[in-house]
């Protein structure tokens, strides 16, 4: 896996890799957004839903209380006129006696006196008093406030017997003395009824609580948790803020939307929310129908990648693998065939590189052993070279030097200037053969890796006085004039004297051997910023663009010039010339035309040039 994950370049599964967790990553909170979204639409319209249903539902109880207001302060002016006399006061009431349940949620009518005992029923008539409403919680209200209705914290009704709201409206007689309270109260399970009727929906349940939050009544399918019980809604300090709005559940956001409104004039509130089988029918409908769907598309955008994946990903990073082995030499690997049909013939291609590299590979190896042998041929010819020339120095120095004594005559006079003549022409055959030998022997030192030089300081112009008096022999016998072009100034060289020297006479020499007779050789000496520059220049044979890149290699020559100058020369001149230079960081070129001569140029860098 390290070369899927490598530093240098990112790697392809790794990018994929990325791609599929991104875009698994996008696709997911675009979904849950949209679910939230959708959660959030659905809250606004169960929010409005609960709105106007608890709206409707307040102003029915108001309604209610306030007809039932209306009726008691009726009953009560008529009872103020003669409130003195408990017949009269029970045939007012007794009209009530046979008024219909489903009109009102009325439960008996009672009339108390100033002590607050119940005097006069509508279902029992005129009592003894033995009962008494004291103990009511709205009573104090009605004395201090009379002809306005109040209500207190629900009881079973003193002589009804049944659950219910109390309520009572305090009466006074005409000129404002309290003289008692007419008190009834609003049977709870017929109110319920009555309000469902009015919003006339299953899927909504409600309750009315006191201002204490205190629960008074609740529909039929309420299943809310009193504040008694561990209080379902979170109500900040106990208390509404506004006369209606949202509350916020504790426990979970989907079941818990109530929303209240408080009663105009009364302390009641009535608070709305949908039962529990219609939030988990919400919750399943919209939340995990999104759900569902979410992982549905998820689960196809995977089954897409996986597809993908093992289509091209993983075919295309085992084709990476093999190349990459094939690149380390590994050209055994096997190269994998599967995926699509673009995948199948790079993989074809792939197997075609790798045969073809085996070739090469085998090619290569031959040609290694082919270039060993080479070179171990070589270097046994070049040993076997620098081992003939040395054996071959030894009787050549004597036949120098005795065909010098019989040129110079030194053990006496020879009479026969012929034999003169013969020995001056084996002494200058002999110094030729002497000069091959010795260029042959440098060759075989520089194949051999032996080849060195000695560097020291020395003039430049001494070097080239003593390489003319060396060559005004040949110029002589050639009848070639020597013109030089020195500067009045010459530097010193750092570099090897002896190569130098030899490097100028191999120049200088081929120039003189192919001017034509009474012709001129050029030496200029020219000292620049960029170091120091030889230019020889003959107006000879000169070398045709056909051989004129030739002439620099080994054992190369120009065929003019050895039409010529047959048996003057090996073709080892120039290249031994171009070695020693380029072992001092030198150059040579040439610049040449048939019939009009040669120009060599010779360059030695300025690290080369010492002092003047």
């Amino acid at each position: 896996m390290a070369v899927f994950f490598s530093k240098k370049r990112p790697s392809l599964l790794l990018d994929f890799i990325l791609l599929s967790i991104i875009t698994v990553s996008i696709f997911s909170f675009l979904f849950f957004w949209l679910i939230l979204q959708n959660a959030e639409d659905q809250s606004n319209i169960i929010i409005q839903k609960l709105d106007a249903k608890g709206d409707k539902l307040s102003r029915t109880f108001t309604d209610i209380i306030d007809f039932t207001a209306h009726e008691m302060v009726h009953i009560g002016r008529q009872i103020q006129k003669n409130y003195e006399d408990t017949s009269h006061i029970n045939s007012i009431l007794e009209s009530f006696k046979s008024q219909p349940d489903d009109v009102v949620s009325w439960s008996t009518f009672m009339w108390t006196d100033t002590t607050h005992k119940i005097i006069v029923t509508n279902n029992l008539g005129v009592i003894s008093g033995q009962k008494s409403l004291a103990d009511r919680d709205y009573i104090p209200k009605t004395i201090t406030d009379p002809w306005s209705i109040y209500t207190g914290i629900p009881v079973f009704g003193a002589t009804s017997g049944k659950w219910a709201i109390p309520a009572g409206v305090g009466i006074t007689n005409k000129k404002g003395k309290y003289i008692g309270t007419l008190a009834t109260g609003l049977i709870i399970n017929k109110l319920i009824f009555k309000l469902e009727n009015t919003i006339q929906t299953d899927e909504l349940s409600f309750s009315i609580l006191d201002k204490n939050l205190n629960m008074v009544a609740q529909s039929s399918n309420n299943e809310q948790i009193t504040k008694d019980n561990g209080t379902f809604f979170e109500i900040a300090n106990n208390n509404f803020e506004s006369t209606q709005g949202l509350i916020t559940a504790k426990h979970n956001i989907f079941r818990g939307y109530a929303y209240y409104h408080k009663i105009k004039d009364y302390p009641y509130i009535i608070v709305t929310s949908y039962n529990k089988n219609i939030s988990d029918t919400f919750l399943k409908n919209n939340i995990l129908f999104g759900l569902g769907e979410i992982i549905l598309i998820i689960s196809v955008l995977l089954g897409t990648l996986f597809f993908m994946y093992k289509r091209i990903i993983k075919p295309m990073v085992k084709l990476s693998h093999s190349a990459d082995q094939i690149s380390k030499g590994n050209y055994s690997v096997k190269i994998p065939r599967g995926g699509p049909s673009e995948i199948y013939a790079l993989a074809k291609q792939l197997v075609n590189v790798q045969r073809y590299i085996k070739k090469i590979h085998r090619i290569d190896q031959q040609l290694m052993k082919a270039k060993n042998a080479a070179e171990e041929a070589n270097a046994a010819k070049s040993q076997f070279l620098a081992s003939m020339s040395h054996e071959l120095r030894t009787p050549l120095n004597s036949i120098l030097g005795y065909s010098e004594m019989i040129t110079h005559e030194v053990m006496g006079k020879i009479e026969n200037k012929t034999y003169i003549e013969y020995a001056g022409y084996a002494h200058s055959s002999g110094q030729m053969l002497l000069a091959l030998i010795n260029d042959i022997l440098d060759i075989s030192k520089a194949e051999a890796g032996h080849f060195s030089i000695y560097e020291t300081e020395f003039s430049i112009r001494k070097v080239i006085d003593e390489s003319m008096e060396i060559l005004s022999q040949q110029a002589l016998a050639a009848n070639v004039h020597i013109e030089l072009m020195l500067p009045e100034r010459m530097p010193t060289l750092l570099a090897d004297e002896i190569r130098i020297k030899q490097v100028i006479l191999n120049i200088m020499s081929n120039a003189i051997k192919f001017s034509h007779k009474g012709g001129k050789v050029e030496m200029k000496v020219d000292v620049s910023n960029s170091g120091f520059n030889l230019t020889v220049r003959d107006y000879g044979i000169g070398i045709s663009e056909e051989y004129l890149g030739k002439v620099l290699d080994k054992f190369g020559q120009a065929n003019q010039a050895m039409q010529r100058r047959r048996n003057e020369g090996s073709g080892l001149g120039l290249w031994l010339t171009k070695i020693l230079l380029e072992s001092h960081q030198g150059t040579i070129t040439l610049e040449s035309t048939v019939g009009k001569g040669t120009t060599i140029f010779v360059h030695l860098p300025v690290e080369r040039v010492k002092k003047y």
